[in-house]
């Protein structure tokens, strides 16, 4: 059975209605208890508990919450300290999380020692010294816009001239080594990495320096060296110019992959702004992961000889271990937020003139560049090509090819697309339709057999932590969107408040990450989860970690995402005024109070619905269809006046949770 967080876990054993017996009388009302409220005088109850969405409202002064609220609201004390003394009561273990400022500082301190070359670097391009490197540039067709825009630089022919540089700032050599730019001697000391190479530097997403690249010139050796491993830089999780490609990407929907920085650089001096560059190693998954966030779609530009074949189809194995890892969001009838693992990385292969590289046919024809990568073909389609022509016209090597085939295809996670890839199969090798389905289905049994049942666990073996649950609600949707996806939301910060989340958790963690989202950098995931402490650490480490796999947020679905997040709340207190309407122990005043806000609250809904939706992506609709079907609350928008409920609504959004 998966569990939630501590902060679930104190709601599910501490009971609303004996947490609130304590202070308040309590009379049954149908499936639900009210009672005077304890925040204003009253003679006639207005307060009411609903044990099915474990939470409270009041009719009168609309102080509403959950247990926590309660507690903070009754005992005047902040979020932290009322978790403290619910889980004592709940008995739920609260424990600290890691310390994280000694690691924070170290890493900062690596970025710091990387800009510092990256200044160094570039002040030596433009002396007597770095001459030759900037006639190679000039060669190269690179103007002084694009070697300024990328911070291209040299690194002089010296041992130690970085390491004397950079210690008049007061970086150490171990900090240098530590950072991938100097190597410690088998002595004594240290030297400098990059000697006699023009120097790339690499960035993160966020636009810090994480590293570098070195080319030689004339017949140094090895052409091209990268900065070694650092905390902060692995050369397989990077990819050179993405932190100035994201946005085309996004826009483009296409991130295109070349093999150097010349390419990278070329494409971008040309205006194709989607192209970032493997750093001399092959595609990783940890690349993939970070392109299918931006895009659905990466076209690998590779040479139109053996070697651009063999280049795609080791892509092709990397590409397999990111099946069933990627996600679209889907809702269920009570709007809870799931995801759906049947989406494939639609990865392609642009082939280019035999003997050029991107460079060459970008600087002679940009436009012949963009055709190519439109005409690109599936990575599927070219191993169906490449293993029929290895194996010719002889029977038994192309039924090997077939089953080559057959082995990825059986993979896929959607049938759909896996029967379109048997159906080209079937076409190109001419073979019945029928027998390659058998065939299929035989490969997909096998493999089944081989996994075989699960090992027993032995008694005495340490049990696995449970997981997660794998549903969110919809503010916590709203959250994790946000906690990825910073940079595009700061438009929507700026009118988003706790107050717009419903549950007493959801806004604290929002409170405290409100000053990093309205900061001058956009805050990563470490930091949001580093603000907090406990089980609400633990939880924003979940919701950010939930959306990993999600493809990155546009500003205008962020938009769309709050307005139904309020749309939502206003439904939730329309229903909460219906179910108080069926209580006929009501004053007139009440009436007539209740009346004027589910007036108001049904206009402030009809406005929100007229508002433009933004650009939202297929499945986005349907999150927001299934959300207009809660219930009875799916007749809001369309009733000239609020109807009776025959009973209660479902569990809304939060109240499932």
């Amino acid at each position: 059975m998966a569990i939630a967080s501590p902060v679930e876990q104190i709601k599910e054993r501490v009971s609303l209605i004996d947490l609130i017996g304590q202070r308040v009388r309590l009379l049954k009302s149908g499936r639900n208890f009210k009672g005077l409220c304890p925040f204003h005088n009253e003679k006639t109850p207005s307060f009411y508990v609903f044990p099915d969405r474990d939470g409270y409202h009041c009719f009168g002064c609309s102080q509403h919450g959950d247990v926590f609220t309660w507690v903070m609201q009754t005992e005047h004390v902040d979020f932290g300290e009322a978790l403290r003394q619910l889980a004592e009561r709940a008995g739920v273990q609260l424990t600290s999380r890691q310390a994280r400022g000694v690691e924070d500082e170290r890493r900062g301190r690596l970025h710091e020692v990387n800009a510092a070359a990256v200044r160094y670097f570039q002040s030596m391009l433009f002396t007597p010294q770095g001459a030759p490197a900037l006639r190679y540039l000039d060669e190269r067709g690179l103007t002084r816009a694009t070697i300024e825009a990328f911070q291209l630089g040299w690194a002089p022919d010296s041992w130690d001239s970085l390491l004397t540089r950079l210690a008049q700032d007061g970086y150490t050599q171990d900090e240098l080594a530590t950072a991938g730019l100097a190597v410690e001697r088998e002595t004594e000391g240290h030297y400098d990495r990059f000697r006699g190479r023009i120097t790339f530097p690499i960035h993160d997403a966020r636009g810090e320096t994480i590293g570098f690249g070195g080319r030689g010139l004339g017949d140094a050796q090895p052409k091209y060296l990268n900065s070694s491993d650092s905390p902060i830089f692995t050369k397989g999780s990077a990819l050179y110019a993405l932190d100035v490609a994201r946005a085309a990407i996004r826009k483009e929907g296409v991130a295109i992959i070349v093999e150097g920085y010349m390419d990278a650089l070329a494409a971008h001096q040309a205006g194709i702004a989607n192209v970032v560059a493997a750093l001399g190693t092959a595609l990783t998954e940890e690349h993939l992961n970070m392109l299918k966030r931006l895009a659905p779609r990466v076209v690998l530009a590779l040479d139109a000889d053996a070697a651009g074949d063999a280049a795609a189809l080791r892509t092709l194995e990397v590409v397999r271990a990111t099946y069933g890892k990627i996600a679209l969001p889907v809702a269920d009838r009570r709007g809870l937020v799931r995801l759906r693992y049947d989406q494939v990385l639609d990865v392609r292969v642009a082939r280019l003139p035999v003997g050029k590289d991107p460079d060459d046919v970008i600087r002679k024809s940009p436009e012949l560049f963009r055709q190519l990568v439109t005409e690109a073909r599936p990575i599927l389609e070219v191993l169906i090509d490449a293993e029929l022509a290895r194996a010719g016209a002889d029977p038994i090597a192309r039924g090997q090819a077939a089953d080559a085939v057959l082995d990825v295809v059986k993979d896929l996670p959607n049938p759909v697309v896996a029967d379109q890839f048997t159906r080209l199969l079937a076409e190109r090798a001419a073979v019945d339709y029928e027998a390659l389905r058998l065939r299929l289905h035989d490969l997909r049994r096998a493999a089944r057999r081989r996994v075989g049942p699960a090992p027993a666990v032995r008694e005495a073996a340490t049990p696995e932590p449970e997981p997660m649950r794998d549903w969110l609600t919809f503010e916590e949707f709203v959250k994790t969107r946000i906690a990825s996806n910073t940079e595009a939301a700061r438009p929507v910060l700026h009118d988003l408040s706790p107050d717009d989340f419903y549950r007493a958790d959801a806004r604290a963690i929002f409170d405290a990450w409100q000053p990093l989202l309205a900061g001058s950098e956009p805050p990563g995931g470490d930091d949001l989860v580093a603000v907090l402490d406990g089980p609400l650490a633990e939880h924003a480490a979940w919701i950010v970690a939930w959306g990993a796999a999600l493809p990155a947020a546009e500003t205008d679905e962020l938009v769309a995402l709050v307005t139904h997040l309020r749309m939502l709340n206003y439904r939730r207190e329309i229903a909460m005024i219906e179910l108080r309407q069926r209580d006929g122990e009501r004053p007139v005043d009440a009436v007539e109070r209740e009346g004027a806000r589910l007036l108001e609250l049904i206009t402030q809904v009809r406005h929100l619905e007229r508002l433009p939706g933004g650009r939202l992506t297929r499945p986005w609709r349907e999150v927001f269809r299934a959300e207009a079907r809660l219930g009875p609350l799916r007749t809001v928008a369309r009733e000239r006046r609020p109807a009776a409920l025959d009973q209660p609504p479902p569990p809304l959004e939060e109240a499932a949770s």
